[in-house]
């Protein structure tokens, strides 16, 4: 009888073990989830920032370059000849978006 109960004591408190790291696994999920939402939710909200911030530089470079453009339409059709160093310098140069680079 005595062994029997030794064996009953020995698996009630093997259940109780499993039962704790089950527990202990499952708040850890839990956890992580968490942290990777936090994660994409962060990634997602730089990436926003930065395709606005993009947008910005990139509208002002376009509007420069329309101009640009229509300075060269006219200069096409001028009698005068120049260069394309004189163009560039007389209407203001090309210039080049920048983007930014943000870490997380």
């Amino acid at each position: 009888m005595k062994a029997k109960n030794k064996i009953l004591y020995f698996l009630q408190e093997i259940f109780i073990v499993v039962i704790g790291v089950i527990i202990v696994v499952s708040i850890g999920k839990y956890k992580e989830n968490i942290n990777n939402q936090d994660y994409l939710d962060k990634t997602l909200k730089t990436i926003e920032n930065e395709i606005e911030f993009s947008q910005i530089d990139l509208d002002s470079v376009l509007v420069r370059h329309l101009k640009l453009y229509e300075q060269l339409d006219i200069e096409t059709y001028s009698d005068e000849q120049k260069t394309l160093a004189e163009f560039l310098l007389n209407s203001g140069e090309v210039q080049v978006a920048t983007t930014q680079n943000v870490s997380l």
